[in-house]
This record gives structure tokens, C-alpha cells and sequence, in this order.
């Protein structure tokens, strides 16, 4: 027989058995029973658990002991008044995974991982219970253990705690960064140093410097038992004296004041390209010119006054390698042959071509730089000419040179410099301003420019393109190709024009026909660079021309010849006259006159003689004798064979001769004689070989009053037609006498 009570009361029940078939009640059993409540004696009332770190897990025991001889079940009850089961003693414990908005809501949690149990008779048993504070202060709080089946109050055992925040300590009281450029970041470090088995959550922040910088992290969290670093930037926007508070506040704990102190140096005036302290603008051509454009801002706090000024500057002239600074000789005149050599000069000028475009013009009246050639016995390499800095005026300038900046604001500025010879250039800007309302003038910045200014060092493969070629009888002539290498030798690139004038050409190879006359080209630094200068013999059918090939650096007034040397020979002849006048002669006699031809040409020649009876260039003329004149003296004739004389070499084309005046106009248009029974050349035709010479004689015959003027023609065979002037007259000797009788008076 069993028998389990769940009330506190006293039991006087029967047991009977009933036998099927026989009766009921046939036999009787009586249970007697008394149901009570053990005793339970708490003997820790009060748990102190002193001072607690929020949501920090502490631990004490509750002793609980059983003086009946009968065991006692107990339970633990909740804050609400409920059995507590294990399920909310893990939610009272862990009270981030699953606690409840009431919860959350009290200063005090607590409860326990054996919230039920059975203390055997005349024994005891520790009821472990665990708390968690959940707000800064005196926290207090009542657990209740309920004894199974009592009526009476559930034990109650008080639980207090003082809450406290996490122990953070900061390293240093204060921190000093001293005097530090303005505008840039400069770090201090400063340790937080949590104490507390908790995390630390903080913030930071600035007090009265706002324009003293920031802190990193600015808020965050401090594991526990550990070391934080908080980075203090400190980034000044003006040359004064700083002294802000950094506040440091920690959760549900103190906040901590930290005094910082700075001082400003330097300049708020910034540049959006690299301009201070030092400036290298790199190579530039001279003569020539270079820019630097770059924007100033002023980001400080307050108006600045500005203006910029050349001091100290340094000034230092190389003599660069290859005598080019060294004075040039002109290229020896080039003296022409007749009717076969063509010269000219190829002049380069030059100038540097970038990416940094360095920009400029050709300027009138510019000085010729010294020709690009291989130095000189009397240079020098390396020589140094040091010019002083007191009599020199200053290379770079700045415009403008004085600015008022207002906080935030930009102005755009411009960097110049020019130099007319290669030199290294070395000068300080200085900038003093006023800041502010102050009314001294205190120093800005200052910047070392240096710059180098270069002459252009171009290689050529030949300083002379030479072009020959003879006409072969049956031959056409064909053109002439000359190859010409340019090697930059400049630590710049070179960007170069070349120009020509015909019969020259510009070709990029031998062979190809190009009508170019013009041709651009960059040469990097040390490339090379080749190109056909071509010569078209054709081209000139008098076998006289004189061009100038022309190459030019763009920018750059330096230039560099090249002397272009081309003969065609053709068969050619030299005449010691091109005019013979016969003068007048009596009529009816003949006289004579003698020219030499030599052939000038390296060919063979083979010539022969034509009148020309054009009306434009010959002309016969007959003279009335006036009745007064009919009387004649003979005069002795002229020699036969004189010589007639010598002449300037003229081009080989002839003028109309115009009659002489006096002659009516029926009579010169009559031409009853032909040109061959008044002029006669022997001999008229023949052959001459290279340098060899010839007498030619010119008859004149004076028919009867006659004045004639006609026009010779030369024709070489490959060659060109030579025209000789003729001219002469003949008449009669007519005198007369202004008196016929000569008194001699008396004697």
C-alpha cells in the first residue's frame, strides 16, 4: 500500500475487499495517516553581494537545512511569484539570448542553475544563486523559496548589490603636441586602460577645437581587462596657440577631461601642384621661355595680404659639351659654274616638344645660335662662367605678384621664366603677407626654383649633300637621292620643321617621288631619325638656280646649314662676245670680226650657226644720199679681222633690235637683200672638245647703202641656243667746204 499526500491534513480511510460471488466488505483494512510540512531553517537571510560590475555574473550560496525527520522539497520562485523551472533560469542567467521587455526593465536580475530540490531529513543543501545588476547604485532585491505543500509564506532571503559602471583609466592627464606645422595631420596617442571585467563602451570628443582636428576612433569599446590606443590628429587651419579639451566619456561611468595643447607653424596658403619648398620646373630650350601655372587657396580662418619678391637668387651659366655656346663660322660662299651648279644652305632651328608642350615663336630680329657642330679646339668642355647674382636681373617672376585671400578662397598664378643662353638657373620666391588684422609683415613661404635651360643638340649625319650628273645624249636624266641622319643628342625631344624650294624634295625613301617641300618631324631624345633629300636635274632648263633648303626648330631662333651642292652638266659654250657692231663702212667693202668659243662643259660638244629672219630681229634699212652729199672720198677701211670687244656673260635669250630713227617707214620694211649676202660666220658648224676653244669670224658685207642688224644662233646639239647680236652699215665719205676763195690781203 502507497500512499503519496499532496495536502497537509490528517488520513483515517478503510481498505475492504469485495469477493465475487461471496460478498461485499468481507474484509476490512484501516489506514491511518497524518500528512505535514518539514520545517526549513534559512540560515543566510541576507546575501550581500557588495559592489558589482554591470551584467557581470556573481555568484553566493543560500544554506538551507532540514530540522524535521522528514525530507523537504523547496523551489525557487521567480520575481513574479512563479516556480522557477531551469528553462528561466537559463533566461535569468544569459539574459541576452531571451529575456523578457519586464526584465529588461529591472535593476536586479537574478535566479539559479538548481532553482528546485530535496533536503533529506536533519540535513542541509546550498542553493546556488547567481545576480546581475543591471544599473549603477544600491540595487536590493527579496528571493522567495517555496516549501512543497506549506500554506505558510515562501522563505525569503534578501539579495542586495551596488551596480557600478567599468574602471577605465586614461594614461595621460593632458597631452602637449607643441609647435607643429599647420595643415597636417600629426598624431598623438593616448592609452585607455579598462580595469573592469566588463566592456567599456566610450566617446569622444573635442571641446573648443573644432578646427584642432579629431580623435580615432571616436567612440568604440574597450575590451575587458585590456588596452585601447585613441589616436589624437591634431590638424591646425591657423598659426595660432591651441588649447582644447578632449572629453572622454565612458558608459554608466565617469567622463574624463584631457587639457591638449598646440601651436600652429607654417603657412594655410597651399598649392594644388607641388610649388614649396622646392620647385624643379626640369629642361627647358634657350633662348625660350617656360610657364608653371598652379592655384593657391587659403585654408585658414582668416584675410591674407600677399605679395611675392626675387632674393638671393643664385645664377650659374655651364658651358655645355660640344662648343655649342661657342661662337660659329660661317660656311665658305659657294662660288657657281656656269649654267650647270645649283647650291643652297639646309638651316635647322629647333625647340623642345612636349607633353610639357613647351610653347613659343619664331621672334624677328632673333640672334643665331652657335651652329650644332663638334667642339672646337679653343673650347673648353665644362667650363664654368659664374655671372653675378647683383648684376643680373631675376629669371622667374610670378603673376600676380600681390593677392588678397579671403578664408576659403583660390586664385590661379603663373610661374614665368626666360633665359637667352644655356644656363642653370637657381632662384628663391619669397612671399610676406599679413595675416589677419595683425599689422606686421611676417614671412609667408619660400621656394627654390631651379630650372635648366638647354641648347638644342642635334647630330647630322653630313654637313654637305653633294648632287652630280652629266646628260647623256639619248638619256633622260633621272633624280638624286642623298640620305641624311638626324640623332637628337638634347635631354629634350626636338620638334622640327624643314623646308624647301624646288628642284629640291623631301622624301622618307630613296626612290620615292615626293613633291614635298615641306616636312615635320620629332625626334625623341637620343632617337634617330632619317630621311632622302632628292634633287630633280629637270627642273631647271636654264642650268642656273640657286635654293635654300631650310630646316627650323619651332620656338627656337637656333640654327644648324647644310650645304646642298648639285651640278647637271649639259654641253655648254662660252662666247668672249654676244654683241658684234660692225660699225659703218664704205660701200662696197668688207670687213671682219673675230670671237672665241671655248667649251666650259665636261662633255663633248657639237654646234652649228642659223640666221634668224624673223622681222622682230632683223631689220634692213637703205639710206637716201641728199644731192649735196653726191661727192665721195675714199677713207681707208677698217682692218679685216679686227677684234671686237669684251662683253658681260648675259643669259642666252636676244631683245628685238629697233631700227636706228631717221629711216622712213616704207624704206625699213624693205628687205631686198637677205640676211646671208650681208652676214656671213665661218666656220658654221663644228666640234669641241671639253676645254678646248675656237676663233670664230663674222663677215659684214656693205652693199651700197645699207644698215642692217640680224641675230646669230648658236644650237648645241643636248645642250642650249647661244644668240650673238649683229649690227652694221656702209655709205659713202661726203664733205663739203664753207668757203672756196682765200684772200690773204695785202703783204
Amino acid at each position: 500500500v502507497k500512499l503519496c499526500s499532496n495536502t497537509v491534513r490528517s488520513y483515517s480511510l478503510a481498505l475492504v475487499v469485495d469477493v465475487q460471488g461471496v460478498g461485499k466488505k468481507i474484509l476490512t483494512l484501516p489506514i491511518i495517516a497524518r500528512c505535514v510540512v518539514p520545517d526549513i531553517v534559512v540560515e543566510t537571510p541576507v546575501l550581500d553581494f557588495q559592489r558589482c560590475f554591470l551584467n557581470h555574473r556573481y555568484e553566493q550560496q543560500v544554506r538551507l537545512t532540514n530540522t524535521s525527520t522528514l525530507p523537504a522539497c523547496y523551489g525557487m520562485l521567480d520575481q513574479e511569484g512563479e516556480l522557477v523551472t531551469d528553462h528561466c533560469c537559463f533566461q535569468v542567467l544569459y539574459p541576452s539570448s531571451c529575456e523578457t521587455e519586464y526584465e529588461e526593465s529591472l535593476p536586479l536580475l537574478f535566479g539559479s542553475f538548481k532553482p528546485r530540490g530535496l533536503i533529506l531529513p536533519h540535513s542541509s543543501e546550498e542553493l546556488p544563486v547567481f545576480l546581475l545588476a543591471k544599473a549603477i547604485g544600491r540595487q536590493q532585491r527579496t528571493l522567495r523559496i517555496a516549501v512543497f505543500g506549506s500554506f505558510q509564506p515562501p522563505l525569503e532571503v534578501g539579495l542586495s548589490c551596488i551596480g557600478q559602471g567599468p574602471i577605465v583609466h586614461v594614461q595621460s592627464p593632458q597631452l602637449d603636441f607643441g609647435t607643429i606645422p599647420v595643415l597636417t595631420d600629426i598624431t598623438r596617442t593616448l592609452q585607455l586602460s579598462n580595469q573592469s571585467p566588463i566592456p567599456a563602451h566610450f566617446t569622444a570628443c573635442m571641446r573648443y577645437g573644432k578646427s584642432f582636428g579629431r580623435v580615432e576612433p571616436s567612440e568604440g569599446e574597450v575590451p575587458p581587462e585590456s588596452q585601447l590606443e585613441l589616436r589624437i590628429v591634431a590638424h591646425l587651419e591657423d598659426t595660432l596657440h591651441f588649447q582644447p579639451m578632449l572629453e572622454i566619456s565612458i558608459q554608466d561611468s565617469q567622463t574624463h577631461t584631457v587639457p591638449l595643447f598646440a601651436t600652429g607653424t607654417g603657412t594655410t596658403i597651399v598649392s594644388d601642384k607641388p610649388f614649396a619648398p622646392n620647385l624643379d620646373l626640369g629642361t627647358y630650350f634657350s633662348p625660350g621661355s617656360c610657364q608653371y601655372h598652379f592655384k593657391l587657396t587659403n585654408r585658414g580662418k582668416r584675410m591674407q595680404l600677399l605679395h611675392w619678391r626675387t632674393e638671393d637668387f643664385l645664377l650659374s651659366t655651364k658651358t655645355q659639351k660640344g662648343g655649342h655656346l661657342s661662337g660659329r663660322s660661317n660656311l665658305p660662299s659657294i662660288s657657281a659654274q656656269s649654267n650647270k651648279d645649283i647650291h643652297g644652305d639646309m638651316v635647322l632651328t629647333g625647340s623642345s616638344d612636349s607633353s610639357k608642350t613647351r610653347k613659343g615663336g619664331n621672334l624677328p630680329g632673333r640672334t643665331v645660335l652657335p651652329s650644332i657642330s663638334a667642339p672646337k679646339k679653343k673650347d673648353i668642355p665644362g667650363r664654368v662662367s659664374l655671372l653675378s647674382s647683383s648684376r643680373e636681373k631675376p629669371v622667374f617672376s610670378l603673376t600676380p605678384s600681390r593677392v588678397e585671400l579671403l578664408p576659403g578662397r583660390s586664385v590661379d598664378m603663373v610661374l614665368m621664366g626666360s633665359s637667352d643662353c644655356p644656363k642653370v638657373v637657381r632662384e628663391r620666391l619669397v612671399c610676406r603677407g599679413i595675416v589677419g588684422r595683425q599689422g606686421c609683415n611676417e614671412l609667408i613661404m619660400s621656394v627654390d626654383v631651379t630650372c635648366r635651360f638647354v641648347a638644342p643638340m642635334l647630330s647630322i649625319s653630313s654637313k654637305q649633300l653633294k648632287f652630280y650628273t652629266k646628260k647623256v645624249p639619248g638619256e633622260s636624266l633621272k633624280p638624286l637621292y642623298e640620305k641624311l641622319i638626324f640623332e637628337n643628342l638634347s635631354s629634350l625631344p626636338l620638334s622640327m620643321e624643314l623646308s624647301l624650294v624646288e628642284p629640291f624634295s623631301l622624301c622618307e625613301a630613296s626612290g620615292a617621288h615626293s613633291p614635298a617641300t615641306t616636312m615635320s618631324m620629332v625626334v625623341g631624345e637620343g632617337r634617330q631619325v632619317k630621311l632622302w633629300v632628292g634633287f630633280n636635274p629637270t627642273y631647271c632648263q636654264d642650268r642656273v638656280s640657286r635654293v635654300m633648303d631650310e630646316v627650323h626648330y619651332p620656338g627656337h631662333p637656333q640654327q644648324e646649314t647644310v650645304e646642298l651642292h648639285a651640278e647637271v652638266h649639259f654641253p655648254n659654250l662660252h662666247f668672249s662676245s654676244t654683241l658684234v657692231d660692225f660699225g659703218c663702212v664704205l660701200n662696197c667693202t668688207r670687213t671682219r670680226r673675230t670671237i672665241s668659243i671655248t667649251n666650259c662643259s665636261p662633255l663633248p660638244v657639237s654646234y652649228h650657226w642659223v640666221f634668224l629672219d624673223d622681222q622682230k630681229h632683223c631689220t634692213i634699212r637703205e639710206t637716201e644720199i641728199l644731192e649735196a652729199e653726191k661727192e665721195q672720198t675714199t677713207p681707208e677701211n677698217e682692218a679685216e679681222g679686227g677684234q671686237s670687244s669684251s662683253r658681260t656673260l648675259s643669259p642666252a635669250f636676244s631683245v628685238p633690235l629697233s631700227p636706228r630713227p631717221g629711216a622712213d617707214e616704207q624704206s625699213r620694211t624693205q628687205c631686198r637683200l637677205g640676211v646671208k649676202e650681208v652676214f656671213d660666220i665661218v666656220p658654221i658648224y663644228g666640234d669641241l672638245r671639253p676645254g678646248e676653244q675656237q676663233q670664230v669670224i663674222l663677215s659684214f658685207y656693205g652693199h651700197e647703202n645699207v644698215s642692217r642688224e640680224a641675230v646669230a644662233q648658236c644650237h648645241v646639239e643636248e645642250g642650249p641656243m647661244y644668240e650673238i647680236k649683229l649690227r652694221g652699215e656702209a655709205s659713202v665719205t661726203s664733205y663739203s667746204l664753207d668757203s672756196t676763195h682765200i684772200d690773204f690781203g695785202l703783204q
